[in-house]
């Protein structure tokens, strides 16, 4: 396997991904309001290349689910390319308040994979703490 973790422990710990996204999702949606914004401005934005990023995150939702086990020696160069995508589309649409953070957050990542190897390192405590 390309990467450390096997499927059984994504699949252990999917339920505690889902409710961390679900976390995001509330504390923007709460800090928007509190900024003053309204959820109908979503609509009004524009995102350049939408495809681009959806096409990266689509591509880790494979590798890193269904396809885990059939990827092999392209899982990184593929994790790499498609971390670069949605890095590249959040770029294109930097104007956007609040992607300036965005884009910082996902520099860090690309620039951790890139110098582990493909691999997004993990401290072993917390890895353990989240059941990893």
């Amino acid at each position: 396997m390309w990467f450390r973790r096997g499927r059984r422990t994504a699949a252990r710990t999917g339920l505690q991904a889902d409710v961390f996204i679900a976390y995001g999702i509330a504390l923007g949606i709460v800090l928007g309001f509190l900024a003053g914004g309204r959820l109908d401005g979503l609509s009004k934005i524009r995102f350049h290349w939408l495809p681009v990023a959806v096409g990266g995150l689509i591509v880790q939702i494979l590798i890193f689910g269904p396809l885990e086990s059939v990827v092999g020696w392209a899982g990184t160069p593929l994790y790499v390319a498609s971390t670069g995508a949605v890095l590249a589309a959040v770029i294109r649409n930097i104007r956007i308040p609040g992607l300036i953070a965005v884009v910082a957050g996902a520099c860090s990542n690309l620039a951790a994979i890139v110098a582990n190897g493909g691999i997004m390192p993990t401290d072993p405590g917390a890895a353990a703490i989240a059941g990893i």
